[in-house]
């Protein structure tokens, strides 16, 4: 496995980004995620926001009572009312992408806009003294590796929540593509990675299954560090090139951060 140098500035990263398009003429298929922190592992944001001694229990309900909050300010979105309550998969993709905290992991098809998010200001004052990443993904080779889990993506809009919080199921990862045209989900290219398990960091997942089918974490997963110094100047190249918070956003990121508060608040009171 080929190992990259940090990213130092824009030239850095375009040749970076020559590599990966190539592996990806050859048929590989990489998706994107940007970490303002190199440190971070893969956990999903609402798992972040809770304790780390959660239940599984608890955790489901507090994401049970998000799931009810979003669903109750939807009218924003007609889109939200085309599809059934039932279907919990589409609701937390919907949620996901508008800054409510969900059990999903969040990944991108275009190296750009990953490495908007890594290099944003965000409100840190300190953005610039921390390294930043810049993760790419084998997709196919995670959802080769889940087999045989029965669960097919064709299928998988209809499916139910007992059906995707199957424990049995819980120690593998499910990879998929958003289908819904709503015109941030569409515009950010968006796909995700799922846990049966919601109290699983999907990096720990990641590893696991590679191990089992006689690989390493390296094969499927890769990360490059982005230097601190360097943030600023990519953010500014970004912006140059059209690529702003206001264009990959959309206003029922309202609603999101009510609901991110909400499980904020339940987790520190456990209510």
């Amino acid at each position: 496995m080929r190992q990259h140098d940090p990213i130092n500035g824009w030239e850095d990263y375009e040749s970076l980004r020559d590599d990966l398009f190539g592996e990806m003429r050859q048929g590989k298929k990489l998706v994107f995620r940007g970490h303002g922190c190199c440190g971070w592992t893969l956990k999903p944001k609402l798992l972040r926001m809770l304790p780390d001694d959660i239940t599984r229990e608890r955790a489901c309900k507090v994401e049970q009572n998000a799931l009810e909050t979003f669903r109750s300010g939807r009218a924003d979105s007609p889109y939200c009312n085309t599809f059934s309550w039932e279907h919990w998969l589409l609701w937390w993709t919907v949620m996901q992408h508008y800054g409510a905290p969900t059990r999903l992991l969040d990944w991108t098809a275009n190296p750009d806009y990953a490495l908007f998010f890594a290099v944003e200001e965000d409100g840190r004052e300190e953005r610039d003294a921390i390294d930043g990443a810049l993760l790419f993904l084998d997709a196919e080779l995670v959802n080769e590796a889940r087999r045989p889990w029965s669960m097919q993506s064709e299928g998988l809009w209809e499916l139910r929540h007992q059906q995707l919080t199957d424990g049995e199921s819980g120690h593998k990862l499910l990879y998929f593509t958003q289908s819904i045209p709503e015109e941030r989900l569409g515009g950010q290219k968006g796909s995700f990675t799922m846990c049966p398990d919601i109290t699983q960091d999907h990096q720990c997942v990641l590893k696991s299954m590679m191990r089992g089918n006689g690989k390493s974490l390296s094969d499927v997963l890769r990360k490059v560090k982005i230097k601190g110094p360097a943030k600023l100047g990519l953010h500014r190249k970004l912006l140059d090139q059209g690529i702003t918070h206001e264009a990959l956003f959309h206003r029922l990121e309202c609603l999101g951060k009510r609901v991110k508060d909400q499980v904020t608040a339940e987790a520190r009171t456990g209510t």
